[in-house]
Order: structure tokens, then sequence, then C-alpha cells
């Protein structure tokens, strides 16, 4: 029985160790960089996915600076100003 206790204990510890990402409070902050020559959206994404403290896949957070900006179907040009939105945790 006692066996079966512990057991028990330990999914629950499991599982609100795991569920504790949604109690966090996340606040997007908008941070701008401008394109230099021969960059893609793909590498200044991969170079500013590190920066955010929300999970989400390097898809997902392409996807959201391409929605940001506006860029679906459009190149990029040298001096381009695009807003990286970072999902930070509120203090």
């Amino acid at each position: 029985m006692k066996k079966y206790f512990y057991m028990f204990v330990i999914c629950v510890a499991a599982l609100l160790c795991m569920g504790s990402e949604y109690f966090v409070d996340y606040k997007t902050i908008e941070k701008p960089v401008f394109v230099a020559e021969g960059q893609t959206l793909w590498g200044i994404c991969s170079r500013e996915f590190h920066n955010q403290d929300k999970y989400r896949t390097m898809d997902e957070f392409t996807y959201a600076v391409a929605e940001k900006n506006n860029l679906f179907g459009k190149n990029l040009q040298t001096g381009q100003k695009i807003i990286i939105p970072l999902e930070v945790k509120e203090k």
C-alpha cells in the first residue's frame, strides 16, 4: 500500500512541475532590428530565438515575426527595420 502511495505522490509532483509553465505571466517586448545585407528572416530569427523566455518552436517564432511585420511573400531589404516580438517573463 505504501508503494502505491509513494508512486501517487511522485506522479502528482511531476504533474505539478510540468504544469508550472501555465502559471507564469509573460509580456511582449518589441525589439527593433535592422536588416544587414544578405540576411534572411530565418537567420535573424535564429539569432534572436534564444532571447525569449516562453517556449515556442523556431517555426512559431519565425511566423510571429513575419506576422508582426507583414512579411508574408515579401523579400527583406537592406536597412529595413523589423520588430522582433520577444515573450519574456513578467517580473
